[in-house]
């Protein structure tokens, strides 16, 4: 519980010293987080949370694969990382409005 406290200490921090990024690189795409998102701050805590993201693509392209569903896409985080590692076209599904339209903008 303590470990928990402090990660969402550090967050409330970083809100309030407007460290928290709008645009954030993933793999030479600059995705717009929207106000406030986490992603960086959870990156930050978890160095291998997308690492091997872009294995996947290239395992889909060892099989072949014509489409990758990206099921909660959030920000489009996991899209950006595997769009460049393969030649299957990725299809995004995100429920949440304000994502949707972010992922709808970039991609």
């Amino acid at each position: 519980m303590k470990k928990l406290m402090k990660k969402i200490q550090r967050v409330f921090k970083s809100a309030g010293n407007n460290e928290m990024q709008r645009f954030y690189n993933i793999d030479g795409f600059i995705l717009d987080l929207g106000e406030g998102h986490t992603l960086p701050v959870y990156q930050n805590d978890h160095p291998m949370y997308d690492k091997f993201v872009p294995y996947l693509g290239v395992i889909a392209n060892d099989c072949s694969a014509r489409y990758l569903l990206d099921i909660g896409a959030n920000v489009g985080d996991t899209t950006a990382a595997l769009i460049r590692h393969t030649s299957a076209n990725v299809v995004c599904v995100e429920p949440t409005k304000k994502f949707y339209e972010l992922c709808k903008k970039m991609f």
